[in-house]
């Protein structure tokens, strides 16, 4: 539980939108950047959400949520069939709170996948290293004026350390 979050897209598969469900934990006031909106059509900017209370969100781009209170972040990956690639199956990632961002970490990518994708969150500046060979800054998209970026860096399966001069988000799937 976190009271900010980068929602970062997840890796590539074509066409495909992801689905977040952002739940609150107590009374809250919450916003994206950029600005998102609810399945229902309700923007979220300052949006009052109740004690367990969740809003919906299908979007094909990363944002950054933020409230008043903790707040609890899953991303949900659409099936294959609604991807133009046909790759991929239903799955569900927790959203890391910046407030449990870490500087390293040791990563095991499995055998199975045809591809393999890191989602990098930083805060624009951060240099992240992947085994110990740092990742362009290219690679990395600005999400609007937030002050964070996110990047999806292709790796092979087997053991993979990242680490940052500063702490960062990172999340893996594969397909």
């Amino acid at each position: 539980l976190g009271s900010a979050v980068v929602c970062g897209k997840s890796g590539p598969r074509g066409n495909d939108p992801d689905i977040w469900r952002i739940l609150a934990t107590e009374p809250l006031t919450l916003t994206t950047d950029p600005v998102q909106k609810t399945v229902q059509g309700e923007s979220v900017s300052n949006l009052e959400v109740s004690t367990g209370q969740w809003i919906e969100i299908l979007t094909e781009e990363s944002f950054v949520a933020t409230a008043t209170a903790p707040i609890l972040v899953g991303q949900y990956l659409i099936s294959q069939g609604f991807t133009n690639d046909s790759t991929g199956d239903p799955a569900q990632i927790h959203g890391i709170p910046i407030e449990q961002w870490r500087s390293d970490y040791p990563v095991l990518v499995p055998k199975g996948y045809s591809k393999n994708w890191f989602t990098l969150m930083i805060n624009e500046g951060t240099t992240v290293s992947l085994d110990d060979q740092p990742i362009a800054a290219s690679q990395f998209t600005a999400i609007s004026n937030t002050g964070y970026s996110i990047a999806h860096v292709l790796v092979e399966e087997g053991t993979h350390t990242l680490t940052g001069d500063q702490a960062f988000g990172v999340t893996l799937v594969g397909y």
